[in-house]
């Protein structure tokens, strides 16, 4: 029987509930993995990757499934345990090292994304928060962060609350942030998966914001991602049913998800967001490398919706990881 490592952050005693979510992930993996015929063991990873790295060379994995987000806490940190696989020519599952530390620095990513003629939302360093535009709205996110840290309806700001609001987000712990243009339309995510024939890309979903009152922003944030009892949690479903007025869109969408993959060697499986203004225009707002892979997460949502059980799409992941 072959032998896989599932990787993920060692989580401290009072991890936040976007952190506890990996070892749900790890669990359903680990169910899947002997659905598939390996024995699997479960490893919590810190910033000693000196003893991940003899914990490999004396056990050596036949794969490793890498489900490491952060380490120490620290987001920017995400790549580290990709290079080490990469050094040791361990197969593991998702992205390299390259894809990870660019699409996880946002603004990285957006330059990157600009310089390829790929439509992103402008966006300005928090330091320059005084060079905002007066008449427009901009979100306020952390730069290193994933699955919607820090984002709070207060994050939709004007030039006039801007520098509050960046005083109240520093306070957080987290250092670096920028200021995004808020684009006040529909938002839609693109699930794609490498598979043997080439990347299947699944119909995108969009969620809607049901009962939103006309003062509330149409954000997913931090509440809608993680507090199942919130308003925010249970009034923002997803959809795949479009007609064929918005067939041109869902091409779109699609054609550009492909354009992210190709543009930061994205390997395994990847989720790109969109928000689309209200002339049909999308904007990228962020490339998940690695995204969640919990059997409640939009990733495996998708999957679900296409006909693809969880242990299918588990097998596909780890069939490119062999690549």
């Amino acid at each position: 029987m072959k032998k896989a490592f599932i990787l993920h952050q060692k989580l401290k005693a009072d991890a936040p509930p976007d952190e506890l979510d990996v070892l749900e992930q790890a669990r359903a993996i680990k169910h899947a993995l002997k659905e598939l015929g390996y024995r699997s063991g479960l490893i919590p990873v810190s910033l000693n990757l000196e003893q991940l790295k003899n914990t490999i060379v004396k056990d050596k994995p036949d794969v490793v499934v890498n489900l490491v987000e952060t380490l120490d806490g620290q987001g920017r940190l995400i790549y580290l345990v990709a290079a080490l696989l990469e050094f040791m020519e361990v197969p593991f599952t998702g992205s390299g090292q390259h894809g990870l530390n660019i699409t996880t620095g946002k603004i990285m990513a957006k330059e990157e994304m600009l310089k390829a003629g790929l439509p992103t939302p402008g966006y300005f360093p928090s330091a320059q928060w005084k060079q905002l535009h007066s008449a427009k709205k901009y979100i306020l996110k952390p730069v290193w962060e994933d699955a919607s840290v820090g984002i709070l309806d207060e994050s939709v700001v004007s030039l006039q609350t801007a520098k509050q609001a960046l005083e109240k987000a520093l306070q957080s712990g987290i250092n670096e942030w920028f200021f995004e243009e808020y684009i006040d339309g529909r938002e839609f995510n693109v699930t794609l998966l490498e598979t043997r024939e080439g990347w299947k890309v699944f119909t995108p979903a969009e969620i809607l914001f049901v009962g939103y009152p006309d003062d509330k922003p149409k954000i997913l944030g931090y509440e809608s991602k993680w507090f199942d009892e919130s308003f925010e949690y249970k009034s923002t479903p997803r959809t795949y049913d479009f007609g064929a007025k918005d067939r041109k869109l869902i091409s779109e969408l699609k054609e550009i998800s492909l354009k992210c993959v190709e543009l930061f060697k994205l390997r395994g499986y990847v989720r790109v967001d969109f928000r689309v203004d209200i002339k049909n225009r999308p904007a990228i707002l962020e490339i998940n490398a690695n995204p969640c892979l919990s059997p409640d997460a939009g990733f495996f949502a998708a999957c679900r919706h296409a006909g693809m059980d969880y242990t299918e799409m588990i097998g596909h992941i780890i069939e490119s990881a062999y690549k």
